[in-house]
């Protein structure tokens, strides 16, 4: 009995370590979800599969009631770039007619000024979570 109580609890440890993965941030059907170490925006109806809409490595995000802002570091080149997600565009993606695209609402990859510009003319949001 106690052989099954140790092989029991070690594999509880096991499963357990074996989940690395989570959510960090949410607002609505959009979600920065990190899956071993990896984060990344992505965009989901309740009873439907999620999507990408910016790739890994994502390290701030905010949001308003008409934008997504988040800010992606390429581990790679170490290059900072800025994404905008259109929450009505990305809305009605794939719906009245129109034909589904996974980067349909997204605008970027965005330089620092290119993004501050953008950020002034669409009164987006400040990034408010860092990741």
């Amino acid at each position: 009995m106690k052989l099954f109580s140790k092989i029991f609890l070690l594999n509880i440890f096991v499963l357990v370590g074996c989940s690395d993965s989570g959510e960090l941030w949410r607002d609505g059907n959009y979600v920065v979800p990190w899956i071993d170490s990896n984060t990344f925006l992505s965009y989901g109806e309740p009873d439907g599969a999620f999507y990408g809409l910016v790739k890994s490595k994502v390290v701030a995000i905010g949001s308003n009631e008409n934008h997504i802002v988040a800010k992606r570091l390429d581990v790679e080149s170490l290059e900072i770039s800025y994404y905008v997600v259109d929450r009505k565009k990305q809305e009605s993606n794939g719906k009245n007619g129109n034909v589904f695209s996974q980067y349909f609402a997204v605008t970027g990859p965005l330089n620092e000024s290119q993004f501050e510009a953008v950020a002034i003319e669409l009164q987006l949001p400040r990034f408010t979570v860092t990741l």
